[in-house]
């Protein structure tokens, strides 16, 4: 696994667990996982590209995708691509549960960014899994 990479809706979610994980109590766990934080930008993709061709580009560019809870809509939405194209070797979504806490609760934020260190650091053992609520 390369990096990591917040969707469109949840980008000052992923700078907020970023701050937790820069601080005191997980910084070097932070600094040995050596995880690059990837943009849209980075990656040349538009912010409403389709979630096919979202989940599609972080597998191919091994990215962990951190998002919020979503629904299968239709048929390329993030659910129907991870049911139709995941295997055991596709890197898991990480679908923060409730957004709204994030910038509300600094316990359910600090238990999301424990739990999301805890993934990364074993990953290896989560490909396949397909989306991964957290906490």
């Amino acid at each position: 696994m390369r990096g990591i990479l917040a969707d469109n809706d949840v980008g000052g979610h992923l700078e907020a667990l970023l701050r937790i994980w820069q601080g005191a109590a997980w910084r070097e766990l932070w600094k040995a996982l050596n995880i690059d934080v990837v943009t849209f930008t980075d990656l040349d993709l538009a912010s409403d590209c389709p979630d096919d061709l979202l989940w599609q580009t972080c597998q191919a560019h091994e990215l962990v995708l951190v998002t919020g809870n979503r629904t299968m809509d239709s048929e390329d939405s993030l659910e129907a691509t991870i049911r139709k194209h995941n295997s055991s070797r596709m890197l898991p979504v990480f679908t923060i549960g409730s957004t709204s806490k994030i910038f509300t609760n600094r316990e359910y934020a600090a238990k999301v960014a424990e739990r999301v260190l805890e993934l990364l650091w074993d990953i290896e053992n989560y490909r396949g899994a397909g989306r991964i609520f957290v906490p």
